[in-house]
């Protein structure tokens, strides 16, 4: 299968318009990895010693549930699942990860 079957398979161009806009706390860093193990895209976010690891399944291959949602794995092993849509949740969870005061982490 060449590259521009894969596109069209996927709906990758599609999917660029449907992938909602994020906007970074400033004092984040954010690394964009490659999308492995079925997910649309994948990337870290870093601040001091705390990070997470986000993904967007669309195409249901990483989570038990049919709906487009971000997975989100902290530094700690928690995980959390988020609506597409629901960007100021993600942005939240992101933020109560890599933000935690407590000393355990």
């Amino acid at each position: 299968m060449n590259k521009l079957e894969i596109d069209r398979d996927d709906k990758w161009l599609e999917w660029e318009c449907k992938i909602p806009k994020l906007n970074f706390d400033s004092s984040w860093n954010v690394r964009i990895i490659p999308p492995f193990s079925g997910a649309l895209i994948r990337f870290k976010v870093f601040k001091g010693d705390k990070y997470c690891s986000v993904f967007l399944d669309v195409f249901n291959n990483l989570g038990w549930q049919k709906k487009y949602y971000w997975g989100v794995l902290s530094h700690t092993d928690d995980e959390y699942e988020i609506a597409m849509d629901n960007v100021e949740e993600l942005m939240n969870v992101i933020k109560s990860i890599v933000e935690r005061d407590d000393e355990r982490y």
